[in-house]
Protein backbone atom coordinates (compact mmCIF):
# COMPACT_ATOMS: atom_id res chain seq x y z
CA UNK A 1 0.00 0.00 0.00
CA UNK A 2 2.85 2.38 0.80
CA UNK A 3 4.47 1.63 -2.55
CA UNK A 4 1.27 2.51 -4.42
CA UNK A 5 0.82 5.72 -2.46
CA UNK A 6 4.38 6.83 -3.12
CA UNK A 7 4.01 5.97 -6.79
CA UNK A 8 0.85 8.10 -7.08
CA UNK A 9 2.55 11.01 -5.32
CA UNK A 10 5.65 10.67 -7.50
CA UNK A 11 3.52 10.57 -10.66
CA UNK A 12 1.58 13.68 -9.61
CA UNK A 13 4.75 15.61 -8.80
CA UNK A 14 6.38 14.53 -12.06
CA UNK A 15 3.24 15.55 -13.93
CA UNK A 16 3.44 19.05 -12.44
CA UNK A 17 7.17 19.32 -13.15
CA UNK A 18 6.79 18.20 -16.77
CA UNK A 19 3.89 20.61 -17.29
CA UNK A 20 5.90 23.52 -15.92
CA UNK A 21 8.90 22.56 -18.03
CA UNK A 22 6.77 22.31 -21.17
CA UNK A 23 5.20 25.70 -20.42
CA UNK A 24 8.63 27.26 -20.01
CA UNK A 25 9.89 25.77 -23.28
CA UNK A 26 6.77 26.99 -25.09
CA UNK A 27 7.24 30.43 -23.59
CA UNK A 28 10.81 30.58 -24.85
CA UNK A 29 9.73 29.53 -28.35
CA UNK A 30 6.49 31.52 -28.55
CA UNK A 31 7.82 34.64 -30.19
CA UNK A 32 6.15 35.15 -33.55
CA UNK A 33 3.67 32.29 -33.13
CA UNK A 34 -0.06 32.65 -32.69
CA UNK A 35 -1.97 31.49 -29.64
CA UNK A 36 -3.92 29.05 -31.78
CA UNK A 37 -0.74 27.30 -32.90
CA UNK A 38 0.56 27.12 -29.34
CA UNK A 39 -2.77 25.70 -28.21
CA UNK A 40 -2.57 23.00 -30.87
CA UNK A 41 0.96 22.13 -29.74
CA UNK A 42 -0.16 21.81 -26.13
CA UNK A 43 -3.27 19.78 -26.88
CA UNK A 44 -1.94 17.37 -29.50
CA UNK A 45 1.80 17.13 -28.83
CA UNK A 46 2.85 18.08 -25.33
CA UNK A 47 -0.04 16.65 -23.29
CA UNK A 48 0.15 13.20 -24.92
CA UNK A 49 3.93 13.12 -24.44
CA UNK A 50 3.53 13.91 -20.74
CA UNK A 51 0.87 11.22 -20.40
CA UNK A 52 3.09 8.67 -22.15
CA UNK A 53 6.06 9.50 -19.92
CA UNK A 54 3.97 9.19 -16.75
CA UNK A 55 2.39 5.96 -18.00
CA UNK A 56 5.79 4.51 -18.84
CA UNK A 57 7.16 5.40 -15.42
CA UNK A 58 4.19 3.84 -13.66
CA UNK A 59 4.30 0.79 -15.91
CA UNK A 60 7.94 0.22 -15.06
CA UNK A 61 7.58 0.72 -11.32
CA UNK A 62 4.13 -0.72 -10.59
CA UNK A 63 3.63 -4.40 -9.95
CA UNK A 64 -0.18 -4.42 -10.09
CA UNK A 65 -3.10 -2.05 -10.77
CA UNK A 66 -0.96 0.16 -12.98
CA UNK A 67 -3.96 1.64 -14.83
CA UNK A 68 -5.60 2.92 -11.65
CA UNK A 69 -2.31 4.36 -10.41
CA UNK A 70 -1.73 6.08 -13.76
CA UNK A 71 -5.16 7.67 -13.64
CA UNK A 72 -4.58 8.95 -10.12
CA UNK A 73 -1.12 10.23 -11.02
CA UNK A 74 -2.37 12.13 -14.07
CA UNK A 75 -5.40 13.68 -12.37
CA UNK A 76 -3.69 16.96 -11.45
Amino acid sequence: MLRKSLLVIMAAVLSYVLTALAAYVLYLNSEGRSEALLSIWVRFVISPIIAMLIGTLIGLLSKEHSIAISILGLMP
